[in-house]
């Protein structure tokens, strides 16, 4: 067995405007070489159905064998720009990234779209975990109540109320790839289908509702049956989804133990897309 493994590499410059603000930015990469992942060894060519397979007539199902095989890409730049405002932090993240790979899965179960060797090449797509754009709004504000501050700074009040923050954050994210199904029958064992694409330009719509479509969906079409589609599993993106967390207060782990509450609002700015939740071009008529 071919071992896999992973090559990693980073460079960051960082930048001291002043002794309360800093920057930084850094390019990160990261290669993986033969991951492992689930290789069907009993798939079939288009229209050649169960008969086709390769161990046919001994097995007719799907047969994985988890080896390594593939490969996947991770290049991103990363930024921080970060103030300080006495015992206080606030600051903004941001991140544009891009990631590839050949896997049906993200969770340690991955498996290849497209049964090799028919249409391999298809298997190489975005991952679906790949968010193109990632923004980061933070902060950590020490309440100025206790010891060394300016109110309730001795005594029995500045133990109780003293070392408290509050902390929060504000996350937008662009949103995860999907795939364009099709309805057409192609007959194969082991394929993933997908529609044929027959614009080179995918235009973005950004509609909410299923009279508004998310993308203009006549740059597809269904495939001939029998016939595997000529897109990838994870083609275009879905929408931009924003996050809100804030946690008050906490006190210093140094002062006594950690207490806090908190709660989290998500808002998405247009329909839910996702891995499993694949738009399908169905046959008309």
């Amino acid at each position: 067995m071919n071992r896999g493994y992973y090559e990693s590499w980073n460079v960051t410059i960082q930048h001291e405007f002043s002794s309360t603000l800093v920057a930084q930015a850094g390019y990160v990469g990261t290669h993986g070489v033969h991951d492992m992942e689930g290789v069907n060894i009993n798939g079939s060519a288009p229209g050649t159905g169960n008969a086709g397979r390769q161990l046919y007539p001994y097995v007719t199902s799907d047969m994985n064998m988890y080896e390594p095989f593939g490969d996947m890409t991770y290049n991103a730049l990363q930024t921080q720009l970060r103030k300080s405002i006495g015992s206080s932090i606030i600051g903004v993240n941001y991140v544009f990234s891009k990631a590839i790979d050949e896997a049906n899965g993200d969770n340690g179960d991955a498996t290849l779209f497209r049964a090799f060797p028919t249409s391999y090449n298809l298997n190489k797509q975005l991952a679906g975990f790949d968010r193109a754009q990632t923004f980061q709004f933070f902060y950590v504000y020490q309440l100025p109540f206790g010891k060394g501050h300016t109110m309730f700074n001795h005594g029995a009040a500045s133990w109780i109320i003293g070392g408290w923050e509050l902390s929060g954050n504000l996350g937008w994210y662009t949103g995860l790839p999907f795939t364009i199904g099709t309805s057409a029958q192609i007959n194969a064992g082991g394929q993933g289908a997908t529609a044929n694409q027959v614009d080179s330009s995918v235009t973005i719509l950004k509609g909410i509702g299923s009279t508004s479509p998310w993308f203009n969906g006549a740059a597809f079409a269904n495939p001939a049956n029998n016939t595997l589609g000529t897109t990838a599993e994870t083609l275009c993106s879905a929408h931009a989804t924003s996050t809100w967390t804030r946690a008050s207060p906490a006190s210093s782990p140094s002062r006594r133990g950690e207490s806090h509450s908190s709660y989290a609002a998500t808002r998405s700015t247009s329909p839910t897309h996702r891995r499993l939740a694949t738009p399908t071009l169905r046959a008309a008529g």
